[in-house]
């Protein structure tokens, strides 16, 4: 690798797993298989104060794949795909306590139909999705039928981060300071610092440091963001989400489930469509011709909004939440309807917008109108994804 530029995936790989071990070691848990899920768990902090970053293998091209631990990840490292007879291995090696009843002709199969990697062998081998968890009703699935909801949304990029941190709350503060990796605290106060800004100028609050530091942005059990003001519960429902050094949040009128996130336009490889979208889906990013990557993306945010709305986020099936678009030209910064209907019929009228080299897209039950400008020019029109904690990953 020597005189090549590094990349940032395998940088950050390299912390997170650097992180992990170190983790690992300190708590001294021995070599028990079956904690694994547990530990995790405890790794990930129950506040999410450990931040997202578990590892899986993929193309690291193919961002956020469900199958891995707990499914919460940021993270895709490059491997070597296996042949078929490291397929077939692949299989009976973690199918072992899985009551699939496979036959070796069904395994002979499965392994001719897929690229190797072990989502698609599972998806393959089962033609069924993996079983989900049950849905509570969650927050603003109360409403009124037809009842429209207002938003407003705000973009924030790493390098507006003010240097100075009067605008924390004590508690964000302990937190920041305890977190050593450069990219975890940036995305960190990133996020808090854009999720302020967004409330207090949703509120008609001042954006001085004094007024901020009364807004804090929680993590509930769910890792969905719980709204705080003065140390209480607020009454409005708000989303956020970060990629590539810029952070975008959703603040609602009212208590209400929204969901927004924000992704860059960049390749999604034939078998993260296959894997992780629906046949309809597939069929929409086939057609796309040169627009193809931003479909591919397009409906992988869509996603990630609709399952935010759920509280589930990428442990449940991204195949169970389906994504409709009426066309994939309309004019930058501007925004255009989605639609996003669940595996149980519910549906969740949605938003997107190409901003650049962002995608922004945002959905929540009951529809209405799309999220209201908080700024009159927002900065993600113009931002470039970033990576620069790559010079300093520890401090």
């Amino acid at each position: 690798m020597s005189g090549s530029a590094p990349d940032p995936r395998a940088r950050e790989f390299a912390v997170t797993f650097r992180e992990f071990l170190d983790w690992i070691r300190s708590a001294d848990i021995g070599d028990e298989g079956n904690q694994v899920s547990a530990l995790v768990r405890d790794f990930l902090g129950p506040d999410g104060s450990h931040g997202r970053y578990v590892l899986m293998i993929q193309a690291p091209s193919d961002h956020h794949p469900r199958l891995v631990l707990t499914g919460l990840l940021d993270v895709a490292v490059e491997i070597a795909l296996p042949d078929a007879s490291a397929g077939e291995r692949l299989l009976a090696l973690y199918g072992q306590s899985v009551p699939l009843a496979l036959t070796q002709q069904d395994v002979r199969v499965a392994v001719e139909r897929t690229d190797g990697t072990m989502a698609s062998l599972w998806r393959a081998a089962s033609a069924r999705p993996a079983a989900e968890p049950a849905m509570g009703p969650g927050p603003g699935h109360g409403r009124d039928p037809g009842e429209a909801l207002a938003t407003w949304w705000l973009a924030r990029g790493e390098d507006q981060l003010p240097s100075a941190a009067g605008w924390l709350s004590a508690a964000e503060r302990t937190r920041a300071g305890a977190l050593r990796y450069t990219k975890r605290r940036t995305d960190f106060l990133l996020g808090r610092w854009t999720l302020k800004l967004a409330v207090a100028r949703a509120l008609g609050w001042p954006d001085d440091p004094a007024v901020l530091a009364r807004i804090e942005g929680r993590t509930a059990p769910t890792g969905a963001p719980l709204l705080y003001i003065d140390g209480q519960p607020a009454d409005r429902g708000v989303s956020l989400t970060d990629r590539a050094g810029c952070a975008v949040c959703l603040v609602a009128a009212g208590p209400a489930a929204v969901g927004c996130d924000v992704e860059i336009v960049e390749p999604r490889s034939d078998a993260f469509v296959r894997d992780y979208l629906t046949q309809a889906e597939q069929r929409l990013v086939a057609a796309a011709g040169p627009a193809r990557d931003m479909a591919a993306n397009l409906v992988w945010s869509a996603k990630e909004s609709a399952l935010k709305v759920l509280r589930t986020g990428l442990r449940r099936d991204t195949r169970s939440v389906e994504v409709d678009v009426a066309g994939l030209s309309p004019p930058e910064h501007t925004w255009s309807a989605l639609r996003v209907r669940t595996a149980e019929g519910e549906v969740f009228p949605g938003w997107w917008r190409r901003s650049g080299s962002f995608l922004v897209t945002a959905c929540w039950p009951g529809g209405g109108p799309p999220p209201g400008p908080l700024e009159a020019r927002s900065p993600i029109d113009t931002l470039l994804p970033s990576h620069r904690w790559i010079g300093r990953p520890v401090s």
